[in-house]
């Protein structure tokens, strides 16, 4: 099979912005643009096949009838396993955090949510929130929630371009102002949230919070930033760099300028284009790949070449 262009589902959450029309090319009439889901089987946003002889098909419907086209070991009726996603931060996003596995698949009925970041853009004073400023009790953030102070304790991280963050479940965390990122994560949508600056919803009331299920899975200590596989040899090492390597997604950046030569090893490979345009070839197959646009190769796809200029992210399931 051929690789395709994807379409993304949209989400108009309060805190968006426009980023995503004016510099990712998303077209669509929400307003704000807070989301972009590029690759996604997800129930709450599935992406939309735009290219090839199975265009308009939902990502979804995909996955469930092609399973050996995302891994040759998959077995029917698996689920597909991530998310790549684009975020436009107008506005800080709530104080939140997602659970692991465990307790995910036993309250939620789907996966936990381990993610990282991929910082593309940031104001001069742009900052995440992540983990904690040194290890406290359950008592204490309850304590910290309840009178308004949480943010006393959390760890204020400034952020810049190029930066990457990995965040795995469990880490408190919120993405501030002025920030657009590209995500990779665990294909859920389970969020806690805990504490969200007094803000109203579009129905003019507060937005529910989840303390309970956040004091429940929050991890209470510092967070390392220590993605894990980051710096390790990329398998197109002339113009990758490894960015993570974790049980759920290996990511890499790749910086192309000229043509680089890949094969596929039994599981999908996605691209998302973060920086100038490329072309992907595959037997007489060419993609254009447009900066903001998702690809996705087949696990039975053959070898291929991509050239051009570009910046991409190059996803995939196992390294």
């Amino acid at each position: 099979m051929q690789p395709f262009k994807l379409s993304p589902a949209f989400k108009d959450y309060l805190w968006g912005g426009s980023k995503l029309k004016t510099e990712y090319g998303k077209q669509t009439e929400r307003s704000p643009l807070a989301e972009s889901w590029e690759l996604s089987a997800h129930a709450d946003g599935p992406s939309i096949i735009a290219s090839g002889p199975l265009q308009g098909m939902p990502f979804t419907q995909f996955v469930q009838t092609h399973p050996k086209e995302w891994s040759q070991t998959a077995a029917a009726g698996a689920a597909f396993p991530l998310m790549v996603k684009l975020i436009d931060a107008q506005k800080s996003l709530s104080i939140q955090v997602h659970p692991g596995d465990d307790y995910a698949q036993r309250v939620e009925g789907e996966p936990g949510k381990t993610e990282m970041w991929v910082i593309l853009q940031a104001e001069p004073d742009a900052f995440l929130y992540y983990g904690f400023t040194h290890k406290i009790t359950r008592e204490e953030f309850a304590q910290h929630i309840q009178s308004n102070t949480l943010t006393q304790v959390l760890h204020k991280q400034p952020v810049k371009a190029g930066e990457v963050y990995f965040i795995p479940a469990g880490t408190i965390h919120a993405i501030g102002a002025g920030i657009v990122l590209a995500e990779i994560q665990q294909s859920s949508n389970s969020t806690y949230r805990v504490y969200d600056f007094g803000r109203l919803g579009a129905d003019g009331k507060p937005r529910p919070l989840h303390l309970q299920k956040a004091l429940d899975v929050t991890l209470r200590t510092p967070a390392s930033n220590q993605a894990p596989g980051a710096g390790h040899p990329a398998g197109m090492a002339k113009f990758a760099r490894r960015l993570a390597s974790c049980p759920y997604f290996t990511v890499d950046e790749i910086c192309l300028n000229g043509e680089m030569e890949d094969r596929i090893n039994g599981e999908f490979l996605a691209f998302l284009c973060i920086e100038g345009t490329a072309s992907l070839h595959c037997d007489t197959h060419t993609l254009q790949i447009a900066k903001g646009e998702c690809v996705f190769v087949p696990a039975s796809a053959p070898s291929f070449t991509v050239e051009g200029t570009a910046r991409l992210l190059s996803v995939c399931q196992k390294e």
